[in-house]
């Protein structure tokens, strides 16, 4: 019988018959009845020398919770694809330790599962997927390598519990049951929303498991490798500090392959109480000839809370400002608070940006403005704009509340026109500095001229004589970061270098600028 999803704890995986049945082929058949509530557990088993074992079978093992023995009722050890994510840390302090990251998330691809779905969140006071929303994962190595590397340009500073945070969120939406993530990261936190507790508590209600690498060199006040350490603990990963940086790569082609030497269990409490309190979790596991065995697991789970109604089924209302638009959504899944957002284009004219909010009766939850970096079409005419959002409760109401034309015309309540007014004004102030920087290097080439301009690009500063001075740092920063980011697709993209010279990237690069900087300045 099929297992229920229905009122399942936090942390607790609902398994249906057809994949269980699949996995356990040639194995008795566990019975389930409904509103099963199925523990999962990933173990990893090494003898004294450190070497895997992989060889063990179910009566090898013993679960434990809270001290008192489980049925084991779901066994399964084999190399099968998982959905994977790698959180790097692309605050400043990450700046010299850049180009080995990247290689390294190149081998650990190369060392994972072909069918292992991927992606990436780079994160420093904000976080940002890798990848475009139209492919939210990949299985194509040298796609992941390079989408990585396009945006991983390290500056300011880190919000490394909101990044795990959204990694947790980011692997729900994967197709395959083992999910875990990867974060390469010092282990400080100068920028987050979201507090250490809440992150534990996090992934106590979540099956992933989580591996920590701490990137050598200088740890600075506020990198904490004792967190990393606490943080994979909780979740049954490891935590690694390589030594130098030839042993990233190393590092991180080991946790590709401890992933792939995994035993599942499953088990079905024996305390039906959903309570919302942790439940402590140990395995043991004895090999045929009594060599002594190393067991790594999570420490245990987190139960949920029944609730108190079943919940009705999300319906959501849209109302736009424009009939050249039409607007769907969709929510992603049925318990998660995720929407995904259709906009279809009708209008003649490109579709530049878009501002919404949603809510929930009379209560605002969560609005948003949609864009490109560089004022380029979202949605051009006849086609569409898809994006997701996860408003962090239920929403009933979406509304489309401004729209912003390619030939500059707004509909809506005007607050978009004010918003972008106040960006563009920090885009043009820093496009002008940009375009000044540029003109002094259109003479020179080499690698030190490489090196002598990306120095004085990073050294671009986010203030200016402008009104409104938040909002206008964001549009300078949105500059800088795209400067920053061609300037690293010139120098580490295969099919550029070395065939194109500095000075004509330079010459390329001035004439795209010179022409944002004209879109800026019409509107």
């Amino acid at each position: 019988m099929a297992v229920s999803a229905r009122a399942l704890p936090a942390g607790v995986l609902a398994w249906s018959c057809v994949g269980l049945c699949a996995a356990v082929a040639g194995q008795e058949h566990a019975q389930f009845s409904t509103n099963t509530d199925l523990v999962v557990l990933h173990v990893n088993v090494k003898n004294n020398h450190g070497a895997y074992v992989t060889d063990l079978r179910q009566n090898a093992f013993a679960v434990f919770e809270d001290g008192r023995p489980q049925t084991i009722r779901f066994f399964a050890q084999e190399d099968a694809p998982v959905t994977m994510g790698l959180l790097v840390d692309s605050s400043a302090s990450m700046y010299a330790n850049r180009d080995d990251v990247i290689a390294a998330a190149s081998a650990f691809a190369a060392a994972s599962n072909p069918r292992d779905e991927l992606f990436a969140l780079v994160f420093n006071e904000r976080v940002r997927p890798a990848l475009p929303a139209a492919s939210a994962f990949t299985s194509d190595r040298e796609f992941f390598r390079s989408a990585l590397a396009r945006i991983f340009v390290p500056s300011g500073r880190t919000a490394l519990f909101d990044a795990v945070s959204a990694g947790l969120d980011y692997l729900r939406r994967g197709r395959y049951e083992r999910r875990d993530l990867v974060l390469i990261s010092d282990g400080g936190d100068n920028a987050s929303r979201t507090t250490f507790n809440e992150v534990i508590a996090r992934t106590q209600a979540s099956s992933a498991l989580i591996y920590t690498v701490a990137p050598p060199g200088p740890i600075g006040r506020d990198g904490n490798p004792k967190l990393l350490e606490r943080l994979a603990r909780a979740t049954g990963g490891e935590a690694f500090a390589p030594k130098d940086e030839r042993r990233i790569a190393e590092t991180l082609i080991h946790i590709a392959q401890d992933v792939r030497q995994t035993y599942t269990l499953g088990y079905v409490s024996t305390n039906t109480a959903r309570d919302g309190a942790f439940r402590q979790v140990r395995v043991v596991a004895e090999a045929p000839d009594r060599r002594p065995l190393v067991i790594r697991t999570r420490d245990g789970y987190r139960a949920g809370v029944a609730p108190a109604a079943e919940p009705a089924p999300a319906t959501v209302s849209v109302t736009n400002v424009s009939r050249a638009l039409d607007v769907h959504v969709e929510p992603v899944a049925p318990s998660v608070p995720a929407y995904r957002i259709v906009v279809a284009n009708r209008s003649t004219r490109a579709l530049i940006a878009l501002q919404y909010e949603t809510s929930r009766g009379a209560t605002r939850i969560v609005g948003g403005r949609r864009k490109t970096e560089r004022n380029e079409p979202i949605a051009p005419p006849g086609r569409q704009y898809v994006f997701e959002i996860q408003p962090g409760s239920a929403i009933d109401r979406l509304a489309i509340t401004a729209l912003l034309w390619g030939d500059g015309a707004i509909e809506g309540d005007g607050a978009l026109a004010a918003d972008e007014r106040v960006l563009d004004i920090g885009k043009a102030v820093q496009l002008r500095r940009v375009l000044k920087l540029l003109h002094e290097f259109d003479d020179r080439s080499g690698e030190p001229a490489v090196h002598a301009f990306r120095a004085r690009a990073t050294l671009l500063p986010l203030t200016g004589e402008v009104p409104y001075a938040d909002a206008s740092r964001a549009g300078m920063q949105q500059v800088k970061d795209a400067l920053m980011k061609d300037l690293d697709l010139f120098e580490h993209a295969p099919s550029v270098r070395p065939t194109v010279a500095f000075a004509t990237w330079i010459a390329d690069t001035t004439a795209a600028y010179e022409e944002w900087l004209a879109r800026v300045a019409a509107r």
